[in-house]
């Protein structure tokens, strides 16, 4: 991820975090709340940082991980957009 782009990385991040939520959604997924959200951001770091060895790599582990975490937050954002407006964007 370090060695990619930044900007070219945030713009394919937002593209596959629209077609996943497009996907949650069309499978009626639970409703976007802050419990699922927090949980599901710690988790997704845990796994990246911790099962997948991210750790090992140093600062750009921590990074990839958090990341990674962040991409986790697009997806819920634009769930949490089609879902309160009861359509995909």
């Amino acid at each position: 991820m370090i060695k990619q782009d930044l900007n070219m990385k945030m713009e394919k991040s937002i593209v596959s975090a629209k077609i996943e939520a497009e996907r949650l959604f069309k499978k009626n997924a639970p409703p976007v709340t802050i419990f699922n959200v927090t949980t599901n951001l710690i988790l997704e770091f845990l796994r990246i940082y911790f099962l997948k060895l991210a750790f090992l790599k140093g600062i750009e582990g921590l990074i990839k991980a958090l990341y990674h975490s962040y991409e986790k937050a697009i997806q819920f954002t634009y769930l949490w957009e089609m879902q309160n407006t009861g359509k995909k964007n």
